[in-house]
């Protein structure tokens, strides 16, 4: 503040992952209950501070590939959102937060790709049941292409590759 910098600053408090190498009954001990181990071990918190930006509670179920756009788009940056998996937080669409083994949340289901079983949420009790079946088929689709896209970026290195032939401009003085 007193360098006047903090109103070109953001900050961003988040997990990136469960406690590892703590077993399972020290990982239930530290939330002070059993913890169910496809969904819910990886359920975490993001506080975002920015000052002048009012106070939002977002229970939209969202995961840490959905940070960097929603950062990008608070600050009214530029960038070419099919290079990012996730997607901005704020965005009026379907939220799905995707969990390592491809199982995944939406407002409406929670998938567990390891036996195929989808759990619908009360939320979706307002969906006929074509409607669900349209969005698990929908939900499954994008995160198999997110997660093959993702693949592709890290085995391709594809981001050298993006870097090495776009022309990057240098910001303006600040």
């Amino acid at each position: 503040e007193a360098a006047g910098k903090l109103d070109k600053t953001m900050i961003v408090i988040i997990g990136d992952h469960y406690p590892y190498y703590l077993a399972d009954n020290h990982v239930n001990s530290l939330a002070g209950k059993t913890v169910e181990a496809n969904f819910e071990r990886y359920q975490s918190s993001c506080i975002m501070y920015c000052p002048g930006i009012d106070t939002v509670k977002i229970d939209a179920p969202v995961c840490n590939v959905d940070i960097l756009p929603t950062v990008l788009n608070l600050w009214g940056m530029e960038y070419d959102s099919r290079l990012l998996p996730g997607t901005d937080i704020f965005a009026n669409n379907t939220h799905i937060a995707m969990l390592y083994n491809k199982s995944f949340v939406t407002e409406y289901v929670k998938y567990n790709a390891q036996n195929g079983k989808a759990e619908w949420l009360p939320t979706a009790d307002e969906l006929t049941d074509d409607e669900k079946q349209k969005h698990l088929d929908y939900c499954i689709a994008v995160t198999k292409a997110r997660y093959t896209a993702s693949l592709d970026v890290m085995n391709e290195d594809f981001y050298r590759f993006v870097m090495d032939n776009i022309k990057v401009e240098e910001p303006a003085d600040t």
